[in-house]
């Protein structure tokens, strides 16, 4: 999808995730200021450390500003009218929708994150809290650093050699000095340890790192330090 050129003022989302009318998604471009196009719906985010902790709201809440002084990487709610924000600006978004139980998740998958199995967890954590069942779940695997551009160190490809049967799959060692990391792959990987069905993982292939007409890029443009917003949201 490099190719394909979007609107740059629109946010974007997955055609499978939009058809259910249950749900609100989107993933937000460098255009996209952080509001939800929504006004019944309210914004939540919290401090993203890049870890694997996941915040369970299962009750109606009043302030959603206090959770963002919280430290969390991902987060699921049954509660309608609350959009899971996650900023990003090279990480993977990964947005989570169970139709059955009407919960949804949205988690911040970075190197580290991916390193401690987050995607994995938040689909254990969304069945543990909810009663979610991996084989109905549908996610989300929105912009971030591709595979052609993610140059990593030794100590990453020895994070993922120590916990991950998979860990080759997920790296080139060909046409660069250093090893490049495919993040998409890895936490595609990790959902369908999980349980998930290949069929119902969508990934809209953006990279964020060659399209700087659409996205920040941390390791791009450092000096920036300005994230996109992705969310995902009960109606």
């Amino acid at each position: 999808m490099a190719n394909i050129e979007f609107p740059t003022e629109a946010w974007l989302e997955i055609p499978e995730l939009a058809d259910h009318k249950l749900i609100l998604h989107g993933f937000g471009t460098r255009r996209i200021p952080p509001r939800i196009p929504n006004n019944k719906i309210r914004l939540m985010t919290v401090k993203q450390v890049h870890k694997s902790r996941t915040l369970i709201l299962d009750a109606p809440q009043e302030n959603l500003g206090k959770y963002s002084r919280f430290r969390f990487d991902s987060m699921i709610t049954n509660q309608p009218g609350i959009a899971l924000g996650i900023r990003t600006a090279d990480c993977l978004p990964v947005l989570l929708f169970d139709p059955e139980t009407k919960v949804v998740g949205a988690l911040h998958a970075g190197w580290r994150g991916t390193g401690e199995g987050i995607a994995q967890k938040v689909v254990g954590r969304m069945g543990k809290f909810f009663g979610s069942r991996p084989v109905k779940l549908r996610a989300g695997i929105g912009p971030g650093i591709g595979h052609c551009c993610y140059e990593v160190g030794e100590d990453v490809v020895t994070t993922f050699r120590s916990k991950f049967s998979w860990w080759a799959d997920v790296f080139s060692f060909r046409g660069s000095k250093r090893p490049k990391l495919d993040l998409a792959r890895a936490n595609t990987y990790q959902l369908l340890e999980a349980g998930l069905k290949e069929e119902n993982i969508y990934l809209l292939d953006l990279c964020t790192y060659c399209r700087e007409n659409l996205f920040f890029s941390f390791r791009r443009n450092k000096e920036e330090k300005q994230e996109q917003l992705s969310f995902i949201a009960l109606k």
